[in-house]
């Protein structure tokens, strides 16, 4: 199914959504009574006015609404579900497609905690954005700029959680000097800040707005932290593993394609058997697949017949000997044709209907021979002269 990945995530939402509201609706109550939030500029100013204070007010507006279980519990669900969105976004595994779930997983046990805040998950949801939204641009100068802008703006509006960027663009850079730079720059930010914000010693480092006590590291958050930046890591390892399989695979094809074209489509000596699919194969329209199976050759991309130098026993459709091969000069043609008067006409993929090229050749219809006219690779059209094979036993 197309979107059994969604209908996934939206089972896991709904667990969400029975647990907090079911199970632990007094520990949205608490949240509620203990979150202050207000509708004035000093009081926006002053919470965006610490590193995180972005995250820590969308944790804060969305808290108020606790004080409906189940409006609280609905606001959990859907953050949970879009971590681990963004996270299937980033490191898509096929069929490792449940670890994207992990760390959500592991958000949801860190909200179980009543003092843990839900900016954290706010945190964790902004830095993935970010990541999202610039994943897919090319190792390059605008990207790299684009990075130095973006990590010390995400560690002023999400908090030291924003290492989750700061490490995914080391990974894909390729650029040891940048590389360094960008450590250095995320280090430097709480140090510096540190003497200048009214704040904690190590409170930069842990996250201010993680936590109801900003002494307490929210163990469980970072542990989510380190397991997206594990699956990343990982993911990197089997993509680089998987693009030098590739390239290896292609490579051999390359070499295989080619003697396999300079053999089969110019030296027309080696051709001893024509195939020609039944009804049903040629309604499916799996050519390739037909030559990889019973290791038979198409004569080109549109013909839609085969040629083999040895017979295939079990080919799917009617057997020819080939008699011979002819381009359309008339010498050519002549000889070839020299000894038959009536023949079985197809036409294949060729710029004549099998009436024109009947009266073109002057032969009449029926006979034991059969002319296959078609196209060739090499774009020259030819006519494949036939007998019919004899009937399977």
């Amino acid at each position: 199914m197309k979107y059994i990945h969604y209908i996934y995530t939206l089972l896991f939402g709904v667990s969400a959504l029975l647990f907090f509201g079911l199970a632990y609706p007094h520990h949205l109550h608490y949240q509620e009574q203990y979150q202050l939030f207000l509708f004035e500029i000093s009081y926006i100013l002053d919470v965006v006015a610490l590193p995180g204070g972005v995250a820590d007010l969308l944790g804060r507006f969305s808290t108020q609404f606790f004080l409906y279980a189940w409006v609280g519990a609905a606001i959990i669900a859907v953050l949970l579900s879009v971590v681990q969105l963004l996270t299937l976004r980033l490191a898509n595994w096929g069929r490792f497609y449940g670890l994207s779930y992990v760390p959500a997983f592991l958000l949801w046990i860190f909200l179980l905690d009543e003092n843990a805040l839900l900016g954290g998950v706010w945190a964790v949801i902004l830095t993935l954005s970010a990541s999202c939204a610039i994943d897919k641009m090319a190792d390059g100068w605008t990207r790299r700029i684009l990075t130095a802008l973006l990590i010390p703006f995400l560690f002023w509006i999400a908090g030291p959680v924003s290492i989750v960027f700061c490490l995914l663009q080391i990974r894909r850079a390729n650029h040891i000097i940048w590389n360094i730079a960008t450590v250095l720059v995320f280090v430097l930010m709480p140090l510096v800040l540190a003497h200048c914000l009214p704040v904690l010693d190590g409170s930069l480092w842990r996250g201010i707005h993680y936590h109801r006590y900003p002494t307490v590291i929210p163990t469980m958050l970072w542990v989510a932290v380190s397991v997206l930046v594990i699956i990343w890591g990982v993911k990197e390892v089997k993509e680089v593993k998987e693009v030098k399989e590739v390239k290896e695979v292609k490579e051999v094809k390359e070499v295989k394609d080619n003697t396999e074209s300079r053999r089969n489509i110019f030296d027309y000596s080696v051709f001893s058997t024509l195939y020609e699919p039944n009804a049903s194969l040629m309604k499916i329209g799996c050519f390739d697949t037909i030559a990889e199976r019973f290791g038979v050759c198409q004569v080109s991309a549109n013909s839609h017949l085969f040629v083999s130098d040895h017979e295939v026993k079990d080919f799917p459709g009617r057997s020819f000997h080939i008699l011979g091969i002819t381009t359309m000069n008339k010498h050519e043609m002549k000889d070839a044709l020299a000894d038959i008067k009536s023949a079985n006409i197809t036409v294949r993929n060729f710029p004549l209907t099998t009436a024109e090229l009947r009266k073109k050749l002057k032969l009449k219809d029926g006979g034991d021979v059969y002319i296959f006219a078609t196209t060739f690779e090499d774009n020259q059209h030819r006519l494949i002269i036939c007998k019919k094979a004899l009937k399977k036993t």
